[in-house]
């Protein structure tokens, strides 16, 4: 089950027999998920400590972050690296600078010429795999260039079970992703997180910014623009998990189903209409579904209505 710190079910069932069995399982299985990623660490440190020196692909989110901490931990002194470029918010550069100084680890920001890249800009289903390998072989050319054994990722265990042709580049390119190799999955990620006292631990997913537009839309510094400020007017109205899919000429907001009677209410659906037509959106729409990360490859699967 996802990682929590709340068992409010604990707390109604402790005057229930069953209940309180139901409660001692899954005490139990809380205690083996925790020694499992504790475990999982353990063999994290080792292999981090036997690369010596590393670049590290450092975007500041969940993985990457805690990929940093425990590469300070294995004594290594890795460089983190931050990649900037149109398609990443400027609120992920102020965080990646904020954990890497609560670390204390190295860290640079380059800035990465993915509007350059035809194959990029274009827009096709597998656009991750050419913005990631312009990302390795600069991060790469950093290695060899200061003396640095080899690049690391965030890569996570649960990663190759989604789409994501970003990987490819990784195989292709010999990149390591440490995470992955120690079988950490996000659960695992978040759990240690918490007890490490990372900020990260509970933040959300925030795939580039290239994710709102659907495939085969070519993709502009102005519509990243657009859907960046989108984004920050709704995180600035208090909303944490959220996406604004940019289609054409019209916003679709994407909110988890307890945020979207809030959205939707007299209070705030007039300033967030008006807000985004300022952006420059002609038309402002919330999807009834709510939100669901990567919905943009519904296109590329085949998915249809149930």
């Amino acid at each position: 089950m996802p990682f929590t710190i709340n068992n409010a079910d604990s707390a109604n069932n402790a005057d229930n027999t069953d209940g309180a069995i139901n409660n001692a399982d899954n005490a139990d299985n809380a205690d083996n998920t925790a020694a499992s990623a504790h475990g999982k660490y353990d063999s994290l440190l080792l292999r981090l400590a036997s690369l010596k020196g590393a670049v590290l692909a450092f975007s500041g989110g969940v993985d990457s972050s805690f990929l940093l901490l425990a590469a300070c931990d294995s004594g290594i002194d890795p460089l983190a690296v931050t990649a900037r470029h149109p398609a990443v918010a400027d609120f992920e550069i102020d965080m990646a600078k904020k954990v890497a100084s609560e670390l204390g680890a190295r860290h640079v920001i380059i800035d990465l010429p993915v509007m350059d890249n035809v194959d990029f800009i274009s827009n096709s289903p597998d656009r991750c795999f050419h913005c990631k390998r312009a990302l390795i072989r600069s991060l790469s050319g950093l290695a060899a260039r200061d003396g640095f054994t080899c690049v690391i990722d965030g890569t996570n265990a649960d990663d190759p079970s989604d789409y994501r042709p970003g990987l490819k580049a990784n195989d292709d390119s010999g990149i390591i992703s440490p995470l992955r190799e120690a079988g950490l999955t996000k659960d695992d990620i978040r759990r240690l997180s918490f007890e490490k006292g990372l900020t990260t631990w509970n933040f959300p997913s925030a795939p580039c910014l290239a994710t709102r537009l659907p495939y085969g839309e070519p993709i502009t510094v102005e519509a990243l623009k657009m859907v960046d400020k989108a984004e920050s007017i709704l995180r600035n109205m208090g909303f944490t998990v959220l996406r604004v899919r940019k289609e054409k000429d019209t916003a679709r907001i994407e909110l988890p189903a307890v945020d979207i009677e809030r959205a939707a209410g007299v209070a705030l659906r007039g300033d967030i209409t008006a807000m985004f037509r300022e952006i420059g959106f002609l038309y402002v729409s919330l999807d009834l579904e709510g939100f669901q990360s990567g919905k943009m490859n519904r296109a590329i699967k085949g998915e249809q209505g149930n």
